[in-house]
C-alpha cells in the first residue's frame, strides 16, 4: 500500500481533520494558536501539503476538544465504508 499525501486514505484523513475543526467551531487561526503552530501549517494539513503522523493527529484532536480515540473511531468509520482499502 503506497504512502502518499494524495492517496484516498489521506484524503479521508484530511477531511476528518477539517470536520473535527469545523464541528468544534474553530477557525484555522484559533486551532493553530491552541497547537502552537502558524495558521499556514493548519492550512497545509487540510490541503495535503503536509503529511499527518499519528502524534499530529492526536494533538489536532485534543486541540479541537475531542478525545483522540473518538476522533480515530470517526476516521475508521469513514474508512470502513470503502471496500477497496484492504
Amino acid at each position: 500500500m503506497p504512502l502518499s499525501i494524495h492517496s484516498q486514505r489521506h484524503v479521508q484523513l484530511r477531511s476528518c481533520l477539517k470536520q473535527l475543526r469545523l464541528n468544534s467551531g474553530l477557525t484555522q487561526v484559533q486551532l493553530a494558536e491552541r497547537m502552537g503552530l502558524e495558521q499556514s501549517q493548519i492550512s497545509k494539513l487540510e490541503r495535503a501539503v503536509k503529511f499527518v503522523d499519528v502524534w499530529l493527529f492526536i494533538d489536532y484532536a485534543k486541540a479541537c476538544g475531542i478525545d483522540p480515540t473518538d476522533a480515530m473511531l470517526q476516521l475508521c468509520a469513514t474508512q470502513s465504508t470503502r471496500s477497496d482499502i484492504l
